[in-house]
């Protein structure tokens, strides 16, 4: 192995239906996958379906109107991460491999995809392998938080992790930061330089925690919880609001925080096609939110793009 040295709807909020995809789909349904923006092109990479974990890379170009399958071809994982190093590289982390004899595998082999040459490159192990990650880049590292690891044997078990691993992309190696203030499967959106994780399930209820992570001081501060728990939802900043898509038991919630007031609210009359466990990422002014699943056994080719101009305000 070689080693690394559309319909949109109105702007009006009013005149907007309450479901709403664009006039694209993925080639491949998809369950949790992951979904990055390079140079304005959206890459979805991972996620399963009903033949298990894919190994499939498709590149959206919402300029072009276009979707496509690249030659690439990634290890099949699911419920993993990917981040982008700003230098035109995925990081590809985390998540499940399922083998017919095995079972489910915690996957800790780090692909780095190549996006200008298509080269899949490896990075050292993740310290502690997990499958649902939250996975976010700030400046020159890379932070891998929360998730669960799954115990086969005697019985099959999926545990709430608050591990944080730290990847330095100048050195290329590992370190650990400070314990999530909760074990669980969370999602993570960055903000003025801090991390903040929001909602997550420790498979015995979803939680409303809300906290951010200061990796100047490698500390967590717990912050105002939401109203009640969501989990499997999607996050994302837009602006000074952060906004997150979709619930285990509420497909359609749309819920925000306003960093400038504070406060939690559920936004009603968003275009959001009820789901849940999607990719999402922007490019430019839209919001791009791919792939999903409504029963949690299915996988959704969806597409949806909503603009951030709806979505701030």
């Amino acid at each position: 192995m070689k080693k690394l040295a559309f319909s949109l709807c109105a702007l009006m909020l009013g005149a907007c239906s309450n479901i709403s995809t664009s006039q694209l789909n993925l080639n491949l349904p998809r369950n949790a996958p992951a979904a990055v923006t390079v140079d304005n092109q959206v890459y979805v990479i991972g996620g399963q379906n009903s033949q298990g974990p894919r190994d499939v890379i498709e590149k959206i170009d919402l300029q072009q109107n276009s979707v496509s399958e690249l030659s690439t071809k990634l290890m099949p994982r699911t419920y993993g991460s990917a981040v982008s190093d700003g230098q035109g590289h995925i990081y590809v982390l985390g998540g499940t491999t399922r083998f017919r004899l095995q079972g489910h595998v915690t996957n800790p082999t780090v692909e780095v995809f190549d996006t200008e040459s298509g080269e899949v490159l490896y990075g050292r192990d993740l310290p502690h392998p997990r499958r649902s990650t939250a996975a976010v880049r700030v400046g020159n590292k890379i932070y891998v938080i929360g998730g669960s690891t799954v115990v086969e044997k005697p019985l099959f078990r999926i545990a709430a992790s608050a591990k944080v691993d730290i990847l330095d992309l100048d050195t290329q190696t590992w370190s650990q930061g400070a314990d999530m203030p909760q074990a669980a499967e969370t999602k993570a959106v960055v903000y003025q330089g801090k991390i903040y994780i929001v909602g997550g399930e420790n498979f015995v209820n979803p939680l409303p925690m809300f906290a951010c992570y200061d990796p100047q001081t490698d500390k967590w501060q717990r912050l105002e919880s939401l109203p009640f728990g969501i989990s499997y939802e999607s996050a994302i900043v837009v602006g000074d609001k952060l906004l997150t898509f979709g619930n285990e038991r509420k497909l359609e919630l749309v819920m925000q925080y306003d960093f400038n007031t504070q406060k939690w609210q559920q936004l009603k009359n968003i275009p959001f096609r009820p789901s849940r466990n999607q990719g999402i990422t922007q490019v430019g002014d839209k919001v791009v939110i791919v792939g999903g699943s409504i029963s949690g056994k299915d996988a959704l080719d969806d597409i949806q793009v909503l603009p951030a101009t709806l979505l701030n305000r």
